[in-house]
């Protein structure tokens, strides 16, 4: 019911695919080339004197949801054999399909092999690796990098029903090395109909034995072949109530679900039948708010500036009232906004959108700014050679960050102001302190400030910042260090 009641349903078209369709079953679309769909289906035959709706192999050129002649696939069928559902290596040249033989009610099932020598297919063989005696094998799907061949199988060592399983392809797309797909995408029920989708790295398949919608349903787990996410359903009207099976996609990066061929009997009495599926996504909606670090009060009229990882513009945008702003995009990816305005530092964070990238609204972490105080700013540890200008390398981290702050304030020019304890005469304080504040000046030129926003100005020892002396005459240490130090102060905001 939940499903049923989705927001986004409007952005779905879901149609028979009706230009491929016959009297019979017709499932399990797969594109041969850019331009030629194989497909199995049961529709009469007019060699099959006995209408036996035997499963063949059809191809037809397809394109714009407009098919071509329908003719059966060259490829070599003995009586009383149903075949279909193939999957073609990388190069074009090895078909991999399933067999079966249905006798007193039981269905026998294996996997074979054809090979292509000009424009005709070489008789099916058995794969032997793929097959186990007294077990069922199904449904093949071969990797886009041609290393990996997934298929369907009731054989020993499962959960349970039919399982999925993973064989490695040599050199000479040769299976070997069979393994199970795992608990995490198998269950004590039966998962069929293999599939990935390589432009948005999706593995794609069936299963009866999820909390779904009804029958076999679709599922998707994100990631490389031997390292995928849990599985997700992909929900109505993806899947209905009936049984959905066979999935193919010519979908971008990010959307799987555009330009896709898919079965389901869901407008059936009996058979499934070719649908064609497309979502139109909708544009991410991502906001934010701007408040004051010290009051945490909403910030109207603040410029934000949305970046992406080239450090191009994206969205330029203004808090509202109540220091909001939004913008949309295309899809999730990696940003950063910064926020600036009069009388206060410019801040920045850096966000990605939510984890579940099938999500259309994100609001960002809020984000602070700092109101720029009239006095002097300390830089902690900034450290000098004894009696000397020269910056100690201790002191680089802490000076990089207020090269970040003149970086994310480019308006901003500043006063650097180097200060000294009472030790030493007045006039060898005011000229030490000159020469470190030029030392700081020096460094950030040297990170790429502009000199015209810098400003350097020693006090010597006539700014002192706590007593250099107790009150008894004694020396205090604490005083004096504190005395010792480097600051800046926006002149100009």
């Amino acid at each position: 019911q939940e499903q049923m009641k989705r927001k986004d349903l409007a952005r779905y078209t879901v149609q028979k695919a009706g230009s491929l369709h016959g009297e019979g079953g017709t499932y399990a679309p797969v594109w041969l080339n850019e331009e030629t769909l194989l497909f199995t289906s049961t529709r009469p035959d007019a060699t099959d004197k006995n209408k036996s709706n035997t499963n063949r192999l059809y191809q037809t050129s397809y394109s714009n949801a407009v098919a071509g002649t329908v003719t059966k696939m060259p490829v070599e069928q003995g009586k009383d054999i149903q075949q279909g559902v193939v999957s073609i290596s990388p190069d074009g040249n090895t078909l991999f399909l399933s067999r079966w033989e249905v006798a007193k009610d039981k269905k026998t099932a294996g996997i074979y092999s054809s090979k292509k020598t000009g424009d005709k297919w070489s008789d099916p063989v058995p794969v032997p690796a793929l097959n186990m005696t007294g077990s069922n094998s199904q449904q093949p799907f071969v990797m886009p990098d041609g290393k990996h061949i997934l298929f369907s199988s009731d054989r020993a060592g499962g959960a349970g029903g039919f399982d999925l399983w993973m064989a490695e392809l040599d050199a000479n797309g040769n299976p070997g090395n069979v393994t199970n797909m795992g608990s995490a995408i198998n269950t004590m029920y039966d998962e069929q109909a293999p599939s990935y989708h390589a432009a948005s790295n999706t593995f794609v398949y069936s299963s009866n034995g999820r909390v779904g919608m009804g029958g076999f349903d679709f599922y998707y787990s994100k990631g490389a072949i031997n390292s995928l996410s849990e599985p997700k359903n992909f929900g109505y009207p993806v899947n209905s109530v009936k049984d959905d099976l066979y999935f193919t996609s010519r979908g971008s990066a990010t959307n799987i679900l555009e330009n896709v061929l898919m079965s389901s009997d869901r407008d059936a009495a009996c058979c499934l039948e070719l649908f064609a599926l497309n979502k139109t996504k909708a544009m991410k909606q991502i906001s934010g708010t701007v408040l004051a670090c010290d009051s945490k009060k909403p910030l109207a009229g603040v410029k934000v500036l949305i970046v992406d990882g080239t450090n191009k513009t994206i969205a330029e945008k203004t808090t509202d009232a109540s220091g909001k702003y939004s913008f949309s995009i295309a899809e999730f990816e990696a940003l950063k906004a910064t926020a600036s305005s009069k009388g206060y530092f410019a801040n920045s964070i850096n966000f990605t959108g939510p984890a579940d990238a099938e999500e259309e609204f994100f609001t960002n972490p809020e984000l602070c700014l700092n109101l720029i105080p009239e006095e002097a700013i300390r830089v902690e540890n900034v450290f000098y050679d004894f009696n000397k200008a020269t910056l100690q390398e201790t002191s680089y981290e802490s000076l990089d960050k207020l090269v970040q702050i003149l970086n994310d304030n480019p308006t901003i020019i500043i006063e650097l102001g180097a200060h000294t304890d009472s030790k030493g005469t007045d006039d060898y304080n005011q000229k030490l302190s000159q020469a470190r504040a030029r030392s700081v000046v020096e460094y950030l030129v040297s990170k790429g400030i502009s000199r015209s926003r810098l400003m350097a100005k020693g006090y010597g020892e006539t700014v002192p910042a706590a007593e250099n002396t107790n009150a008894d005459g004694t020396d205090n240490p604490e005083g004096r260090q504190l005395n010792r130090r480097t600051e800046f102060k926006v002149l100009k905001n």
